[in-house]
C-alpha cells in the first residue's frame, strides 16, 4: 500500500486505549501530523450500537457535534442501530431491522415521521432526486423500489443485500456478502449485472464524484486483507485505500472519503498538496454502524424535545433517579414535571422533577429529583423558555422496567 500521512484530530477527548487502537489498525499510515479541523466539514450522522457485545443492543442515531463535552447530539434510539441515508434536501432517512420501519427526520433531527411499518429486516435505504426510494430486505432476499407517490414498489433484485448506493445518473448498486460481490443496477436499461466478484463479507459501500465504486471488505478478491477499496469498471486489479480493518460506515463527498473504524472512530480520508492524509474525527463511539453526511450546515432544532427516557422503547433504568435528556433552543429554559400518574407507585401528577438550561450546542440534561422507578408507566412534561420568550412544550409517555 502507498505510504500516507496519518492526522489526527482530536475535539473530542478520547481513551489513550481507543487512540493507541487507531494507530495500530490503520498501520500502514506512515506519519502522524496535528491539523485543525477542515473548514468543509459537513453534517454528520452516526448510527451506532451501545451495547457492551454490538449485538440486539440499544442503538442510536446522532449528528457528530462540535460540542467537545457531548461530540454526539442523538436525535432517536432503536432497538439496535439502524442504517441510514439522506436525501438531497438533506433529511435523514432510517430502517431498523428489528422493528421494519422506514423513519424520515427534517435536516438536522428532530421529531420523525414513520413512512413505512412491516418491511422484513431491512438492511438499507437511499433515495433518488425524483424522492424515490430503494429497499434492502433481508427477509424476502429483494431489492425493492418504492417510487415517490402512492405508486406500488418493484422488485429489481432478488438477492441478499447488505448495502446499496447510488451514483450521479440513478444506478444503483448493491453489496451482498452471502454472493460475495457489488451488483449494479442500471435504471435505463433495467438490468442488474455482477460488477465485482470473488469479496468476502462487502459491507459498507458509497460512490464518489468520479461515479467510482468504494466499498469496505473482510478480504479482497486477489487476497490483500481486509480494507476499504475502490472500483471502476474495465480495472483490472481493485485500489485499495484503507487496509486493517473492516467498515460498515461509507460515505464520501468531493473532499474525501469518511468512514467508521474498528476501534470506534470516524475517520476522514483526504488528499492535499503534500499527499494522502487520514484524519480521526471522533473515537471512543461504541460499535458505530453507519453514518451519512450532508453538505448543508445545520442549526440545532428549535423545539422542545425529550430524548431520554426514550419514549419509544421500554427503559432499564440503573438508578431510581435518572437523568432526563432533551434538545432545543440554545440558551432556553427548561422545566420537566410529571404529566400523566403512574400504573402503580405514589408519583403524583404535576410533581416537578429537575429543570435545565439549553446549551449553545442545542443540549439539555437534568438529574431527576423524583424517584421515576416507583410508577413504572408514567408521563414526563418539558416546558421551555427562549430568550425572546417564546415557549414550547415537550411531552413523553416511558414504561421503565426495573
Amino acid at each position: 500500500m502507498d505510504t500516507h500521512s496519518f492526522v489526527v484530530r482530536s475535539p473530542f477527548t478520547a481513551p489513550k486505549k481507543a487512540k493507541s487502537a487507531a494507530l495500530a489498525l490503520l498501520c500502514s499510515l506512515a506519519t502522524t501530523t496535528v491539523m485543525a479541523a477542515p473548514p468543509d466539514m459537513p453534517v454528520i450522522y452516526v448510527a451506532q450500537d451501545s451495547g457492551s457485545n454490538g449485538t440486539y443492543a440499544d442503538g442510536t442515531v446522532s449528528i457528530l457535534s462540535a460540542d467537545p463535552s457531548a461530540p454526539l447530539r442523538e436525535i432517536d434510539r432503536y432497538i439496535n442501530a439502524p442504517r441510514i441515508t439522506a436525501d438531497t434536501a438533506g433529511n435523514l432517512y432510517a430502517v431498523s431491522y428489528h422493528a421494519g420501519t422506514l423513519t424520515r427526520y427534517p435536516p438536522g433531527g428532530g421529531g420523525g415521521t414513520v413512512l413505512r411499518r412491516g418491511l422484513l429486516g431491512p438492511t438499507d435505504v437511499v433515495v433518488d432526486r425524483q424522492g424515490g426510494m430503494y429497499i434492502a430486505e433481508d427477509g424476502p432476499f429483494t431489492v425493492s423500489y418504492y417510487p415517490s407517490g402512492d405508486g406500488q414498489p418493484v422488485v429489481v433484485a432478488n438477492l441478499r443485500p447488505n448495502r446499496l448506493a447510488l451514483d450521479s445518473r440513478g444506478n444503483l448498486y448493491i453489496s451482498s456478502a452471502q454472493e460475495g460481490g457489488i451488483f449494479k443496477w442500471d435504471v435505463a436499461t433495467s438490468t442488474l449485472a455482477k460488477l465485482v466478484s470473488g469479496l468476502r463479507m462487502p459491507t459498507g459501500l458509497a460512490i464518489d464524484s468520479a461515479d467510482q465504486v468504494v466499498f469496505s471488505v473482510a478480504d479482497s478478491n486477489d487476497g490483500r486483507g481486509p480494507g476499504i477499496y475502490s472500483y471502476t469498471p474495465g480495472q483490472e486489479r481493485l485500489t485499495r485505500l484503507v487496509g486493517g480493518s473492516e467498515s460498515s460506515g461509507i460515505a464520501m463527498d468531493e473532499s474525501g472519503l469518511y468512514f467508521t473504524w474498528g476501534d470506534g472512530g470516524v475517520y476522514k480520508r483526504f488528499r492535499d498538496e503534500s499527499g494522502v492524509k487520514i484524519v480521526n474525527l471522533v473515537s471512543g463511539l461504541n460499535y458505530p454502524r453507519d453514518l451519512v453526511i450532508t453538505p448543508s450546515p445545520v442549526l440545532p432544532p428549535p423545539h422542545l424535545r425529550i430524548t431520554s427516557p426514550n419514549p419509544q422503547q421500554v427503559e432499564h433504568v440503573a438508578t431510581q433517579r435518572p437523568s432526563i435528556q432533551g434538545t432545543g433552543a440554545p440558551g432556553a429554559a427548561v422545566t420537566v414535571s410529571i404529566s400523566s400518574g403512574p400504573s402503580e407507585g405514589a408519583i403524583t401528577t404535576g410533581s416537578y422533577v429537575c429543570e435545565a438550561t439549553v446549551n449553545d450546542y442545542g443540549n439539555w440534561a437534568c438529574e431527576s429529583t423524583v424517584d421515576l422507578t416507583r410508577g413504572h408507566v408514567f408521563g414526563l412534561q418539558a416546558l421551555a423558555w427562549g430568550l425572546d420568550g417564546t415557549s414550547s412544550e415537550a411531552t413523553a409517555s416511558v414504561s421503565i422496567r426495573r
